[in-house]
């Protein structure tokens, strides 16, 4: 079978264009500049022609490679749209790929095609049902035990995608620690942490790309519309900058979160299927619209590693579907929501 040549960039590139088509200008209004909500990939049928039938079992070693590395798992659909992309790279450079990527070697091309074969949309206060018991009752309690003790709290967003959930989370805890008396909010300077606290804040991803938005912290103005149902005077904690292009390449308005809110968030790239995790001693963890792109059998390891990462009293906060085996980690429903509580 005949293979065009080229390389693993023009494999990405197509790639990109492949898995992004169904998007269009009309939608800008419901994202961001890089896409961020883990939906599980589309199960209808991807035509590929008898040419490309052959490019099947290249595809199946790659996402398996894939698998080994990040735990994404297999689907026919992806196997079929990697076997369309691989015609545009040579039958060298593919074998290369899956050879380098067995021997641990090129990690870092592996997760460029992970970034381009999910999709992503996420957004600021997304899910009230499960943000409101952290306002109404674990960050007031949280605050209450730290208090007696090292006056912190620290949190961990894990897949955060471009940020979004893991400033919801920085800014809830703010707020929260204002209606305690341990910080104050003023429109001229923002958020003021007082009597010794502290607030630090992790948010990662597998995704290069979608760290570079969060570490920006500047978002279109368009991802904070009316039906996205944001909480009264949202707007205090941004600040308008001005027109530039979007990102379907129209003219657009932005707004980045207030440095006193960023200043207590970092960002950085983590694999979900690490033994180790990049923060201990949590008092929240919030994982969620992950799982779903991930092996089931891997799910109870990293609920243990996330675990080890949690403080006694701590909560963690996972998709409404997870199903969180781990242990010391105890259940308790609120909002028809789970919420595990470290014992």
């Amino acid at each position: 079978m005949e293979r065009k040549e080229g390389s693993l960039d023009d494999m990405l590139s197509v790639l990109r264009k492949f898995t992004r088509a169904g998007d269009a200008p009309a939608k800008a209004e419901a994202s961001t500049n890089i896409v961020a909500e883990r939906t599980p990939p589309a199960s209808t049928s991807v035509p590929v022609s008898k040419a490309d039938a052959g490019n099947i079992d290249l595809a199946r070693q790659l996402l398996q490679a894939i698998n080994t590395y990040t735990g994404f798992r297999s689907t026919p659909s992806l196997e079929r749209k990697l076997a369309l992309v691989l015609r545009n790279v040579s039958a060298s450079d593919v074998a290369n790929l899956i050879k380098g990527a067995k021997d641990g070697r090129n990690y870092q091309d592996l997760t460029a095609i992970v970034e381009d074969l999910t999709n992503h949309e996420t957004f600021f206060f997304r899910d009230t049902m499960q943000l409101d018991p952290l306002t109404d009752e674990f960050f007031p309690k949280l605050i209450r035990q730290r208090a007696k003790d090292d006056k912190r709290l620290r949190i961990w967003s894990a897949a955060c995608a471009t940020g979004e959930e893991a400033y919801t989370l920085t800014i809830l805890a703010l707020n929260a620690l204002c209606a305690a008396g341990y910080a104050s909010f003023h429109q001229s300077d923002g958020f003021r942490l007082q009597d010794g606290w502290k607030l630090e804040v992790l948010g990662t991803d597998i995704s290069r790309q979608a760290i570079r938005v969060a570490r920006a912290g500047c978002y279109q103005a368009s991802s904070f519309g009316a039906f996205r149902q944001m909480p009264g005077g949202w707007q205090r904690y941004f600040v308008a900058m001005d027109s530039g292009p979007g990102r379907y390449g129209n003219e657009a308005k932005y707004m980045s979160v207030l440095p006193s809110i960023s200043q207590h968030v970092r960002f950085d790239t983590f694999n979900l299927i690490s033994s180790n995790p990049p923060l201990t001693e949590c008092d929240v963890v919030l994982c969620r619209n992950v799982l779903i792109y991930i092996d089931h059998d891997r799910h109870k390891t990293i609920h243990e590693m996330i675990s080890r990462s949690m403080r006694t009293g701590g909560v963690l906060v996972p998709s409404l579907v997870d199903q969180v085996d781990a242990p010391r980690l105890t259940p308790r429903w609120i909002n028809r929501c789970a919420f595990y509580e470290k014992k």
